[in-house]
């Protein structure tokens, strides 16, 4: 009970013995050994050292080492701004159920371990907690008893942090994240059915986040970082998402915002399970990969599909639809466009295709070779009853003068319907983009497709074709031509 224990001694606390700091105490340059004993600083410790493994309270204002064995909080306590807290070699802090504030240094080095379980962390001033390269926080259950811990203000983990389960009862692990940001460039795993919530707009920058059945919720929002695997989404959405095995499902309406990203490869699935999801970044489906929509898709993004899309409830499309993998159900083109392929390529619809009057068929030509122009292939119907637009472009690069001579002909079919097309006489508005003149181009019905086709008007050396004119001028030549059967440009 004193101000000040001066020198630079060894004070050693044996297995379940105490030292009490009876005010607040500076200890200058003496060293603890806490060899499972108890150090108690209820009043303040500033100065000196405590080394070991043990129990610990109190207001912590000294450096304090955790080398090998366990040290454990035996009540709620503070780090102060001249603390520090180093947990490295084989150590082990313990924090159980307590609560710390930390206005100082939290350091888990490379082999060093955190366990947190129901605990909640504060960081208050300029207060850090630091996960080293090859250091680990594990977010721990109770037994039978499902517990959450709580982060509120910035760490950084350049380590790991893993939320466990319990598989005997079911029970895991739960971790709040309540900072805007989450430094580092480490790695989470969030084990079956652990929860990892965000709780305010998170930035993850270079971390990455391993699914393993576990649950995502970024109710306020997710930017940067990464998540991996398999199992619960749901919130604002705004950096990569990538489903590599397994089926990730949302569980109630989300959004992959505009800098976000969702990735569906090798067998991973995605299922909306009833939900809505919008989306206003960019959603994949790669070859292999499967997307199941029980729900609402709302696309005002881009989704590309070189997978499966199944579509048993809502697509509604706003944005870009490409690909060349299979859509199964009603592709609707909505406000959007529908483009085939990824530059060129055959996208698949598995049902009825439907171009709205508002919307936007996008087919590329390279060439008049199979694989080298832009195919929709229908199993069922084509509409084209509301109108809407054709755009057909020629690739960057391409010279159509060197596929179809002087006085030639050429056709390309870039849509098949197998149950037949509906309203060729309607509205449609033809684009041609990039077409150079000296060609008349055209557009026909022939049986249960539509024809691309190009005549080379010229019949001997001459000068070079000029510019094709603009869209909007070719959109208006192909809407005097309503009703034709075929749609010629010059």
């Amino acid at each position: 009970n004193a101000a000040d224990l001066f020198g630079s001694g060894t004070v050693n606390v044996v297995l379940g013995a105490s030292l009490l700091l009876g005010q607040d105490t500076d200890l200058h340059d003496n060293t603890v050994n806490l060899n499972g004993g108890y150090f108690r600083a209820d009043s303040g410790y500033t100065g000196g050292q405590v080394n070991g493994y043990g129990y610990l309270r109190g207001l912590l204002g000294g450096p304090i080492a955790v080398e090998v064995g366990t040290m454990r909080f035996e009540a709620d306590s503070t780090i102060q701004d001249t603390g520090s807290l180093d947990v490295t070699s084989t150590g082990v802090l313990d924090m159980a159920s307590r609560a710390l504030t930390n206005a100082g240094q939290v350091t888990v080095q490379d082999g060093g371990t955190l366990d947190m379980m129901g605990t909640t962390v504060s960081h208050q001033g300029a207060g850090a907690t630091t996960i080293q390269d090859g250091g680990t926080v594990n977010i721990n259950y109770s037994g039978s008893s499902s517990r959450t811990s709580t982060i509120n203000g910035a760490i950084t983990n350049d380590g790991t942090i893993n939320l466990h389960r319990y598989s005997y009862y079911g029970s895991v692990g739960n971790l709040t994240y309540n900072a805007a940001d989450l430094f580092g460039s480490g790695t989470i795993n969030v084990a079956q059915d652990a929860r990892l919530l965000l709780s305010q707009d998170t930035n993850l920058h270079d971390n990455t986040m391993n699914l393993n059945g576990g649950r995502f919720r970024a109710d306020a929002g997710y930017t940067g970082g990464q998540v991996n695997g398999y199992g619960y989404l749901r919130g604002l959405l705004g950096g990569p998402i990538v489903v590599e095995g397994g089926t990730m499902r949302f569980e109630a309406d989300s959004t992959i915002q505009d800098t976000g990203s969702l990735d569906v490869t090798n067998t991973g699935a995605l299922d909306t399970t009833s939900h809505s999801l919008t989306n206003a970044g960019r959603l994949t489906v790669q070859n292999g990969g499967t997307v199941s929509n029980t729900g609402t898709i709302n696309n005002a993004g881009i989704v590309v599909n070189n997978g499966t899309m199944n579509n048993v409830g809502m697509f509604n499309n706003l944005g870009r639809y490409q690909g060349t993998g299979a859509f199964v159900g009603l592709l609707d083109s909505g406000f959007g466009s529908i483009a085939p392929g990824n530059s060129v390529g055959t996208m698949t619809v598995a049902g009825n295709f439907l171009l709205s009057d508002a919307g936007l068929l996008d087919i590329e030509i390279g060439g008049f070779d199979p694989g080298e122009y832009d195919l929709l292939d229908i199993t069922g119907s084509a509409s084209f009853l509301d109108g809407g637009t054709i755009a057909l472009s020629f690739l960057s690069g391409y010279d159509i003068a060197g596929d179809i001579g002087d006085g030639e002909s050429s056709s390309l079919m870039f849509l098949e319907a197998g149950d037949g097309i509906d309203g060729f006489f309607s509205t449609v508005s033809y684009d041609f983009l990039g077409t150079p003149s000296g060609f008349v181009y055209d557009v026909y019905q022939q049986d249960n497709g539509l024809w691309f086709s190009a005549t080379n008007t010229r019949t001997g050396p001459g000068p070079e074709p000029v510019p094709a004119p603009g869209a909007a001028l070719l959109t208006a030549l192909g809407a005097t031509l309503v009703g034709c059967i075929r749609r010629r440009f010059a």
